[in-house]
């Protein structure tokens, strides 16, 4: 959470060199990008794959604390 952190954007938001797809593809991994909206699809269609399964979120980081309460219901 960015409540009353001086330079959270600056500190926690970095973008990072590599994405959680190409780490992956490294591992041989399944990986699906999904949003919040069609988090319930791929969880149904990964439910069925065999071996690790990874499922990149896209999300809003004002919308964190909401996306957190959604998948809690979820699970």
């Amino acid at each position: 959470s960015n409540n009353k952190i001086k330079q959270f954007s600056k500190f926690w938001i970095t973008p990072i060199k590599y994405s959680i797809e190409d780490a992956s593809k490294l591992f041989k991994l399944n990986y699906y990008k999904s949003t919040i909206k069609g988090i319930r699809n791929n969880l149904k269609k990964v439910a069925t794959k065999k071996g690790i399964n990874i499922i990149e979120i896209l999300v809003d980081n004002n919308d964190d604390t909401s996306f957190i309460n959604k998948i809690n219901n979820l699970i």
